[in-house]
């Protein structure tokens, strides 16, 4: 028979941190993959975070996404970031050089060496956003 065990967010939370921690050597390994790339995309947004005392932070936080443009076998990262500043996307970025896919957040204008390539459902939503 199967037993019903009810965890807190914050034991989840603490056991989802102590894998990532066991995980940073491979992560590394993809994020150097990720770089030698010809192409990343990249999106963020913002995520709930529990504080120490297991309540949902009033803050605003962010997970970034960045994703190579294989079809097979792509690479995909998350970056957790306490801010949405342009500096997240150029320091996780630094060493890339190729076209970087966004939407048409400004903050992705500082990575360097790139070649911006915008997404087409947003250029399409603000078409029909503005009747154009």
């Amino acid at each position: 028979m199967l037993g019903v065990v009810s965890l807190s967010r914050q034991t989840l939370s603490n056991w989802i941190i102590g894998a990532a921690k066991e995980f940073e050597t491979t992560y590394d390994l993809m994020k150097e993959k990720l770089l030698e790339s010809h192409y990343v995309q990249a999106d963020e947004t913002t995520v709930v975070v529990v504080d120490s005392k297991g309540e949902d932070s009033k803050a605003k936080k962010y997970m970034w996404l960045y994703k190579t443009g294989e079809p097979r076998n792509p690479i995909i990262l998350y970056d957790y970031q306490k801010t949405r500043s342009s500096t997240c996307p150029k320091e996780f970025l630094k060493g890339f050089s190729g076209i970087l896919q966004t939407d048409g957040y400004a903050g992705y204008n500082h990575v360097e060496n790139v070649k911006h390539l915008y997404c087409l459902a947003h250029i399409r939503r603000r078409y029909f956003d503005y009747n154009i």
